[in-house]
């Protein structure tokens, strides 16, 4: 064998062993400890917490003298005159908020929110004592909330409340096992309850409009009362027969916007 084919082949095991080295590198015995695997963290400090509240909130209310509190919880008190508010509530820091609104001479209110997003609530006020308090819940127990009240200026959200408490009083008192719904609109509408077969009474109410066509018919198709005219302003009743499951009322406002409210009310055995 030649000198210069026996370096060559001592270059080449040399480049081979360069190369084998990197690799022998990255070996590791199963009995040696593994290192920690990283974590993500998060900032437990409650000051990132209050800035991403007052943040949602847009700070305290544009109107001088209207309450605004954050902190865990976040509360207060105050005498406030009859009128429509807007109670605003956020939260950071935790799972979910909880708001109350605790009127003096009125039922409580509450709301359960998902944390991190901002809610505003419409509510009517009778005047005196009100108080108010968010509580963020869950988390790392360093969660903030934040709440404050404000005039109402939207036109929308006071008729809308003011169409859905009608909806609720003009039928009152309930009345057991009854299927009840509402709508509101300026045009051909219907809404389906979901009421099984058998003979009921029908419940109907409407205001917004002078005379209100009404018809129903069973989710099968089959009819269950025939069209009707019905005036506003008062409540009728009739006694209707589903012969299958469901019963679909379609209504058509005579000009404006119709309101509605309605309900079957089933009848006992000895009734009808």
């Amino acid at each position: 064998m030649s000198a210069l084919w026996g370096a060559r082949i001592l270059r080449a095991k040399v480049f081979l062993l360069v190369l084998l080295l990197p690799l022998a590198a990255c070996e590791y015995s199963p009995d040696e400890p593994v290192g920690p695997t990283p974590t993500a963290t998060h900032s437990v400090d409650p000051g990132v917490f209050l800035a991403e509240v007052t943040r949602q909130l847009g700070g305290p209310p544009a109107v001088a003298g209207f309450p605004y509190a954050s902190g865990t919880p976040a509360e207060w008190t105050v005498q406030l005159a009859a009128g429509d508010y807007l109670l605003t509530a956020a939260c950071s820091g935790a799972a979910r908020l909880e708001v109350k609104l605790l009127p003096e001479q009125a039922l409580p209110q509450a709301w359960d929110y998902p944390c991190g997003e901002t809610r505003a609530s419409f509510f009517r006020h009778t005047g005196g004592k009100l108080t108010a308090r968010a509580t963020a819940l869950g988390g790392l127990g360093t969660g903030v909330a934040g709440v404050k009240i404000e005039p109402n200026s939207d036109e929308s959200l006071r008729e809308n409340f003011g169409a859905s408490a009608w909806a609720r009083d003009v039928l009152d008192p309930s009345k057991p096992g009854e299927y009840r719904g509402s709508a509101t609109a300026d045009a051909p509408t219907n809404f389906g309850l979901l009421a099984p077969p058998g003979r009921y009474e029908l419940n109907f109410a409407c205001r917004g409009t002078p005379v209100t066509q009404l018809s129903i018919r069973s989710w099968n198709g089959a009819g269950v009362l025939a069209e009707v005219s019905v005036p506003c302003g008062e409540v009728i009743s009739t006694r209707v027969q589903l012969t299958s499951e469901g019963a679909e009322l379609s209504m058509a406002p005579s000009g404006g916007t119709g309101q509605y409210s309605f309900r079957l009310v089933p009848l006992g055995n000895g009734e009808g």
